[in-house]
């Protein structure tokens, strides 16, 4: 097998900083239409498939055994190439297998000893995605690496009936034996974990300042109890906290509740060096909006970014949330609201004069009715102005027509992140559409969903492209 860019692998292999391992039996065939074609030091093309990795910083490579090649050969190469990778700094493995039943030979984790031989001296980020067999697989005893500070597991459903137990008990030694380095804590799950094993495992980690933690929720109190120590261990550390005690997703691409929940936890605890949070649920009783409200409330003079994305909002919902947590220091702003007015943002302006970067997913867009009819169509919503009399007239064309009147010229928001939730009449209120109106009315934003503020413009249907134009010119 003739190497990829050869006569590049010492330069290269200095500069290799991050590196993902997809890790797939020997022997797996690979349909033909994923198979994709890169060009070797001949100039022909040869496949790109079934044992890939990802080389995140300058280039991407892959590999695939040729028909006429030997597995042998092909492991040996790889074994050579990874073992010459001295700089990288970040890992990721990503397996779905249940390795408790496939033997380190018949897959890639063969390369896992060459991996810590190489780069293990150097590796700050570990990240560990698929099947929880792969916890105890990779997170061995004699695994030790010294500048470790960021650690990631997210583990599916365990379809292959794993051993649970065995793989949080590898990884709260393994965290527990990193723990002077440790800053940051990733534990994503579609299956409950056993918070009390990795609270009793784990310790505490002193240098803590980032924890994420998603799992549907148990339900027992012994649980939640452990959850609320572990958080209470490091009160003093934490920073930015990302917190989802939820079911698994809707098909529209939501969380829903578990009654059986404790819905207080984290929200009952005082943190008082958080700056970031983000909370992954779905919350549709008031009193766990109360719950959440309260919480950012009495942090509103150290946060600085909330996300709230997964979190439908009503209007009322909307007016109870912003005006609740209304916050003069506020840079970064994710929610999900039903649908977009034109009120929405003159009231998001004034609660949060400062945000920088504004996210957004809604299902339509539309004119907020007031009660009595002198109340504008574009005035900020009072906190308060009764809602029950309210009703939203759904179109773009109205919304487009209230945004014309508001000019945000003064408002800090440079970056605005907008996508359209997986519900009803997704081409009457499309992202260009609706993203088209908005930079009308905001013209400090210069990037949109990662684009350039031109290229997103550019990027709209004509017709579209022609109304937003004649508005901003």
């Amino acid at each position: 097998m003739a190497p990829v860019f050869r006569q590049n692998l010492p330069n290269m292999k200095e500069n290799i900083r991050s590196l993902t391992l997809i890790q797939t039996m020997f022997g797996f065939l690979v349909p033909e239409e994923r198979t994709e074609a890169i060009e070797n030091d001949r100039g022909d093309a040869s496949p790109k498939g079934f044992w890939g990795r990802q080389l995140q910083k300058v280039f991407g490579l892959s590999y695939q055994t040729r028909k006429q090649l030997k597995e042998l050969e092909v492991v040996r190469y790889l074994d050579r190439f990874i073992g010459n990778l001295r700089c990288v700094t970040e890992l990721t493995i990503n397996s779905h297998f249940n390795h408790a039943l496939v033997p380190r030979s018949g897959c890639s984790l063969i390369f896992l000893d060459t991996s810590w031989r190489a780069f293990g001296p150097n590796l700050r980020r570990l990240a560990l995605k698929g099947d929880v067999s792969l916890l105890e697989a990779v997170l061995q005893e004699a695994v030790y690496l010294v500048q470790l500070e960021c650690l990631s597991v997210q583990i599916g459903r365990n379809r292959h009936g794993g051993d649970m137990g065995a793989a949080l008990s590898a990884l709260a030694k393994f965290t527990r034996r990193h723990s002077s380095t440790l800053n940051t804590l990733t534990i994503v799950s579609d299956d409950v974990v056993d918070f009390d094993v990795l609270n009793q495992g784990i310790g505490r980690l002193p240098r803590l300042q980032t924890l994420k933690v998603r799992q549907p929720p148990s339900g027992t109190s012994q649980h939640d109890r452990a959850a609320r120590q572990f958080l209470l261990r490091h009160i003093d550390t934490i920073t930015d906290l990302d917190w989802a005690f939820a079911d698994v997703l809707l098909k529209e691409g939501f969380h829903h509740w578990v009654d059986g929940a404790d819905p207080l936890i984290p929200f009952n605890l005082k943190i008082p060096n958080i700056r970031s949070l983000a909370v992954g649920y779905v919350c549709p009783q008031s009193i766990r909006l109360t719950s959440v409200i309260s919480f950012i409330s009495c942090h509103q003079r150290s946060l600085t970014k909330l996300s709230l994305a997964f979190w439908m909002l009503s209007l009322d919902q909307f007016t109870l949330l912003v005006h609740g947590t209304a916050s003069p220091i506020l840079k970064e702003l994710e929610i999900s609201i039903a649908t977009l007015t034109s009120r929405m943002f003159a009231t998001l302006s004034i609660c949060f004069p400062r945000l920088e970067i504004l996210g957004l997913t809604y299902d339509k867009a539309g004119r907020q009715l007031g009660v009595t009819s002198t109340q504008g169509h574009s005035t900020p919503i009072l906190a308060t102005e009764r809602l029950e009399g309210v009703r939203v007239a759904h179109g773009l064309s109205e919304f487009a027509e209230d945004m014309g009147k508001l000019w945000f010229g003064d408002w800090p928001v440079e970056a605005l992140n907008i996508r359209k939730c997986f519900c009803s009449e997704w081409q009457g209120y499309r992202v260009g559409s609706v993203g088209g109106v908005l930079l009308a009315s905001l013209p400090r934003v210069g990037f949109v969903n990662r684009m350039y503020r031109e290229e997103f413009l550019s990027v709209m249907p004509g017709k579209e492209f022609e109304i937003v134009i004649s508005r901003l010119f």
